[in-house]
């Protein structure tokens, strides 16, 4: 696996450090913890945190060194070269999730790691999703990119695979192209970040499914990949 994320860190800034943006469906928060684990082994301080809301640290393992869950934790932090942090803040109003901490303090903490991984996006669990005016929340800062979408629903009808969407039409390879050409779609808000794209397929891998991504008009880079059997398929 460590491959799979050498691979992707060479698509991504080249100062070697940077703000990382995940949006879309299909696997970010898994994602998220792989690669700062990845990270943490080359040696570098990263940080995770959101600008939406994400599943709480009570409930999931992020494997993080440390967890901050207020501003006076985060704004006094001593960073240490191959540690990862989480950074965000509780609410009472869901137990469940932790919350964005605010802008101002994100903004002053980014500079002080090697990697920020923001998951800047929520798709309620489906593997694909169209945008409203509100999302993605990608930060100003953010150097890069990476958009996700599962294959799960691929041959079936989007609405159910979909958020956001409710037409009955067939995800196809024309379908997938007008979900990576739509202001809304897949590529909404990679206008000028480095951008790459992940095809995350969640169960076993399925050759029809790879080749429906093929035939359709995508961008570069896209990693075709298993997030839960850790391997890389092709890369486009």
């Amino acid at each position: 696996m460590d491959n799979l994320y050498a691979n992707i860190l060479s698509c991504l800034s080249s100062s070697g450090k940077g703000v990382v943006a995940l949006t879309g469906g299909g696997g970010k928060t898994t994602f998220m913890i792989s690669f700062s684990s990845f990270l943490k082994k080359q040696g570098k301080s990263v940080l995770m945190t959101t600008t939406t809301k994400i599943e709480s640290p009570r409930y999931r393992d992020y494997g993080a060194d440390k967890v901050l869950l207020n501003e006076l934790d985060a704004l006094t932090l001593e960073v240490e070269t191959g540690k990862s942090y989480l950074y965000a803040e509780y609410t009472d109003l869901d137990v469940k999730k932790v919350l964005s901490p605010r802008k101002e303090v994100l903004s002053s903490l980014f500079c002080r790691f090697d990697w920020v991984i923001v998951e800047a996006d929520g798709s309620r669990q489906l593997p694909m999703k169209i945008h409203t005016e509100r999302d993605p929340v990608i930060p100003s800062f953010a150097t890069d990119v990476i958009s996700f979408f599962g294959t799960e629903g691929i041959g079936e009808k989007a609405y159910s695979y979909v958020f956001g969407e409710d037409r009955e039409i067939l995800i196809d390879s024309t379908y997938l192209s007008s979900y990576f050409s739509s202001p809304e779609g897949a590529m909404k808000g990679c206008a000028g970040k480095n951008a790459v794209y992940i095809a995350n397929f969640k169960g076993k891998f399925d050759s029809s499914k790879k080749r429906t991504i093929e035939e359709s008009d995508h961008p570069s880079p896209l990693f075709l990949l298993s997030l839960k059997e850790e391997e890389l398929y092709g890369i486009l």
